[in-house]
């Protein structure tokens, strides 16, 4: 539900309301794993739930006049209640407490994806990278969709879009794309041996020809949706999420390269006809590869990146100014939009309304002072730890798969704002979920994360 309708930012109030009503709603339905969670969840991701939640729920709290008043940066607020004679008005530390209450309402929503993952069977938690992948391959489908007709009737916010951009079910071209990055690095998870026995088990629906066929080319399935995901992602014509991908694709390259280089050898191996066949296959892909990249919207997607005129320079330098005036309380949850226009530089301005930071981690300092940082640091040492514990585990693919999608949010944070939907939040999320899973140690049924890497 999260990823069909949480696409969408402000505009789309009305999705985001119930999305998170109805995630709110499911908490009173899951009181066991609830409990579970508090008594038996690791320590450090409870203290972590906690505090986040802790944040914009404080944030809300009304203060007296003569509290609120007295912090840093409330001085136009002040000078403005005192036009109207209000300056006895009791205010949250939120400068913009509607906001504040949007974010917090978002992290609640997500508090029972964490406690429903953390308490899933195992048969249940191997689903979650499957059902990334399919909803993926729905997206592309719709994705082509929506190209095909420019982009005109078939979008979820058709206000402001491009008509060579691929956007899906989100209403940000940049948050599109990095779901596709996630989709190509959810196909990790997936494990060749587990896919190709759920396959055959499509016997019992009478596939049973087409099942063995999929179950020995899963390895060619897997790749043929990776190339279709890269694909989609260079079609979003985010450059953030291209950067994020290629960071991708060389950690994928350096992860099968033991397969890779097997794979050369058992063809080599193979007789004359299996060498023939490889080398022909691999004409294929290179004459696509270069159909493909003729294509409108690839070379609009790498032209891009020649613009050396990005804005989010300028706004930058000016979000400094604003991080100096609100330190080290923070303007609430939510705020920017209301307290950057008073720094933004006569120089920059434009009819253009500058309503993000365009880096998560500027914003979130701008509204959540010196607190916001520590969080983020916290939040980052718990996945590493989690990830590194889990390294060697029986369910390794699945704490490496939600590893690199925590990274793969926490670099185009750097230059964008990808957990400010729904959608993405709920993906981050589900991730949380999985590294906080116990891993028991591997057996030879298992094997290890090395193993049969295609």
């Amino acid at each position: 539900m999260c990823l069909a309708l949480g696409g969408g930012g402000l505009p789309l109030s009305p999705l985001n309301l119930i999305v998170q009503c109805i995630c709110i709603l499911s908490i009173g339905f899951v009181r066991p794993e609830a409990m579970r969670f508090v008594k038996e969840a690791p320590r450090g991701l409870v203290v972590l739930v906690c505090l986040t939640i802790a944040l914009p729920a404080l944030q809300l709290i009304p203060l007296p006049p003569g509290l609120w008043q007295g912090l840093p940066g409330r001085s136009a607020v002040v000078q403005s209640f005192g036009l109207i004679g209000a300056t006895q008005t009791w205010m949250p530390l939120s400068l913009d407490p509607n906001r504040t209450a949007v974010a917090l309402m978002a992290v609640l929503s997500c508090l029972p994806i964490v406690i429903l993952t953390l308490a899933a069977d195992r048969r249940i938690a191997r689903m979650i990278p499957v059902t990334l992948v399919g909803f993926g391959l729905f997206s592309a489908v719709l994705g082509a969709g929506q190209l095909a007709r420019g982009n005109q009737g078939v979008v979820l916010q058709p206000r402001g879009v491009m008509r060579h951009q691929l956007y899906a079910t989100f209403a940000n071209h940049n948050a599109s794309g990095l779901f596709f990055v996630i989709c190509l690095v959810a196909l990790v998870a997936i494990r060749p041996d587990w896919l190709a026995e759920r396959l055959r088990a499509g016997r019992r629906l009478r596939r049973g020809d087409l099942a063995d066929t999929l179950a020995r080319n899963v390895p060619a399935i897997k790749l043929v949706l990776g190339a279709l995901f890269a694909l989609c992602t260079v079609l979003t014509q985010s450059r953030s999420s291209v950067l994020v991908l290629a960071a991708v694709l060389v950690w994928l390259g350096f992860r099968s390269r033991h397969a890779a280089i097997g794979l050369v050898r058992r063809s080599l191996a193979g007789g004359p006809g299996r060498v023939w066949l490889v080398a022909g296959l691999l004409g294929l892909a290179a004459v696509g590869a270069v159909t493909v990249s003729g294509s409108r919207g690839v070379r609009d997607s790498f032209a891009r990146f020649e613009r050396m005129d990005d804005p989010r320079f300028a706004i930058w330098a000016d979000v400094h100014a604003t991080i100096d005036r609100y330190m080290p309380i923070g303007a609430g949850l939510g705020a920017f939009d209301e307290v950057f226009p008073l720094d933004e530089s006569l120089e920059t301005i434009s009819t253009l309304t500058v309503g993000r930071a365009h880096s998560d981690y500027l914003e979130a300092t701008v509204e959540s002072g010196v607190a916001g940082p520590l969080l983020i640091l916290g939040w980052a040492i718990w996945i590493g730890l989690r990830a590194w514990q889990a390294r060697a585990g029986r369910s390794a693919r699945q704490t490496t798969t939600a590893f690199a999608v925590m990274v793969c949010f926490a670099l185009q944070s750097v230059v964008d704002y990808p957990l400010r939907n729904m959608a993405m939040l709920a993906i981050a999320a589900s991730m949380v979920g999985l590294l906080g899973r116990p891993s028991p140690p591997a057996d030879r049924t298992d094997g290890s994360a090395s193993e049969a890497e295609a």
